[in-house]
Parts: structure tokens; C-alpha cells; sequence
């Protein structure tokens, strides 16, 4: 039998690195890219700049609405003026005529049938108002 000698065995050990997190950093990193380039792409740039104020020029941009009271007997004021319903056309045309824009706004009585409201806005549309809208009153929160 041959002598038992110890002989160490060396491996040597070969250097190797993991990829893995190195390929998960570089597809998370493309992602956010693929997402963001077009974004910025498309982006519009907003103005900072805040406008100038004239005090002349926007008195008179402003469009004061003309405000249709229907009260609960059923009668039309306009501006103090009691107008019929089959003279609101041309009341409001008439008004149309002296601007250039004509708002309406009506406040009608909660008590009135909609349909009486219905035809006020019928009125106003033939004498072609640009817009109209309905006032209303805030809903009382307080308990009774």
C-alpha cells in the first residue's frame, strides 16, 4: 500500500456574476423610459405669465345677464318691466338688438308648474338668447 500523504486539492473557483438583478434593473429601466419619452413628447408648455390687468378694457368685456322674475301669480318682470309671455320674444329681441352677446337667467317661484318655466325658455330661444340658465335657490341644511 502506498504511503497515505494528504495532498490538498485545490479547485480553483471560477468568478462569476449573477446577472438576474442586472437584467431586472435594465427592463425596469427601459420600461420607465418607454413610458416617460412619450410624455414629455407630447407635453404642452403652460405660460407662467399672469395676465395684465386693465381695468377699462374688462368692464367692458363683462356680459351683465338679463334676469326673467316669474313670481307665483304668474307674472314676468324684467329690469321692473312686467312683461306678457307672448311679448317676451320680442321684449328680449328688442334687447338683443342694443348687444351683442344676450344672456337670460330666470328665477322662477317653486310653486309655478315647470312647464310655465319651459315656455319662458322657449321664448328666449326663438328670440335667439345665447345662453340661458335657472336660478336657484340653496337647499336649507337647518333641521325644522
Amino acid at each position: 500500500m502506498p504511503p497515505i500523504t494528504s495532498r490538498r486539492i485545490i479547485k480553483k473557483q471560477a468568478a462569476s456574476i449573477d446577472m438576474t438583478p442586472l437584467m431586472d434593473l435594465t427592463f425596469m429601466l427601459l420600461i420607465i423610459f418607454v413610458i416617460t419619452v412619450p410624455a414629455l413628447e407630447y407635453s404642452t408648455e403652460v405660460d407662467t405669465n399672469p395676465p395684465k390687468l386693465d381695468s377699462e378694457k374688462s368692464t367692458e368685456d363683462v356680459i351683465r345677464p338679463i334676469v326673467i322674475q316669474f313670481d307665483k301669480r304668474g307674472v314676468i318682470t324684467i329690469d321692473g318691466n312686467i312683461v306678457a309671455l307672448h311679448d317676451l320674444t320680442n321684449y328680449l329681441n328688442t334687447i338683443r338688438q342694443s348687444q351683442d352677446k344676450l344672456t337670460v337667467m330666470i328665477r322662477a317661484d317653486g310653486t309655478r308648474p315647470y312647464s310655465e318655466v319651459i315656455d319662458i325658455l322657449r321664448a328666449a330661444r326663438h328670440a335667439n338668447v345665447d345662453s340661458a340658465s335657472l336660478i336657484t335657490q340653496a337647499e336649507d341644511l337647518q333641521p325644522r
